[in-house]
């Protein structure tokens, strides 16, 4: 990983550049060189500083790895932000924020709310290194260009959950063996939640396949048992979802917007009589699944 210690106060304090670190002794080496820094003096902090300072940092550094800002500090004064927390959270940067302490309620809220979507977290929370740990995973796990990322935000638990499911569809009406080698060596997407489908109905129909009315997916019918075509030419059983009462027209699976916001599950032929748009699925890139995305 690549690591840039930025110190917080009056003044910032940008410790070290964007380096490489390949184990936990170069990490500590640097986070105990920190303690020269100490001023106190220093009153306040300006994360638009901070923030701007770590934008500088990734556009010089550039490449392909995902980048996040962990931003540890107790207020920050109002005014100064200049919109840097959606911009650079539009660029698909994580912002990571630890409230320091028990700080002032309204102030350590002003802290919170320029954070990504879960990831803000007290100093005081017990489980606080595995939620950054899960944080630095989530921003790990992206999609390619082009492709939408599976997340779902549970508005109760204030948490994002994200999935290693990309989508990438096809407007145009083709037949299910050529949707098939579209998408091939990634394959047709298996729907196997109302969560999954919501989400497709939701984010990637409104923004690849506007005023589609249905979409064919990975569901294939063999001696009478309803499969989801998986990646390396495997298979996998249906589970509760979907509903396949309504499927007796053939042997491919897809969904139809019957009326209003509901989709029905359906099937039909394999042929060009039954083209219709299609979504291909992909995993998630992370350090184990990595293609070759240039320096952009």
């Amino acid at each position: 990983m690549f690591l840039s210690p930025l110190l917080l106060g009056t003044l910032l304090n940008v410790a070290q550049g964007l380096i490489s670190i390949s184990n936990n002794s170069q990490l500590n080496q640097i986070l105990l060189n920190l303690t020269q820094y100490y001023n106190p003096n220093s009153v306040g902090s300006n994360i638009g500083y901070a923030l701007t300072s770590s934008d500088y940092q990734f556009v010089i550094y550039g490449g392909y790895r995902k980048q996040a800002i962990i931003l540890f500090d107790a207020t920050y004064p109002l005014g100064d932000l200049l919109g840097q927390p959606d911009y650079l959270k539009n660029r698909g940067v994580s912002i990571i924020t630890i409230v320091d302490g028990d700080p002032d309620p309204i102030l350590a809220n002003n802290l919170t709310s320029i954070a990504s979507p879960g990831m803000n977290f007290s100093f005081l929370d017990p489980n606080l290194t595995e939620q950054i740990q899960s944080s630095l995973l989530i921003t790990n796990c992206f999609c390619p260009p082009s492709y939408y990322q599976m997340k779902v935000f549970n508005t109760t638990l204030n948490t994002t959950a994200t999935y290693a499911d990309c989508f990438h569809s096809y407007s145009n009406n083709t037949s299910p063996d050529v949707a098939k080698q579209t998408c091939d060596p990634d394959v047709l997407v298996p729907v196997t939640s109302s969560t999954k489908l919501d989400f497709i109905v939701d984010h990637v129909i409104p923004a690849q396949m506007v005023g589609a009315k249905n979409f064919t997916t990975g569901a294939i019918r063999s001696n009478g048992n309803w499969n989801w075509q998986n990646y390396n030419n495997t298979q996998f059983p249906f589970g509760e979802f979907p509903n396949a009462v309504n499927a007796t027209g053939g042997d491919i699976g897809y969904f139809s917007n019957t009326f209003g916001f509901n989709w029905e599950f359906r099937s039909g032929g394999s042929g060009d009589d039954y083209a219709r748009p299609f979504i291909c699925q992909t995993h998630a890139y992370d350090a184990d699944n990595m293609r070759d995305l240039g320096d952009s």
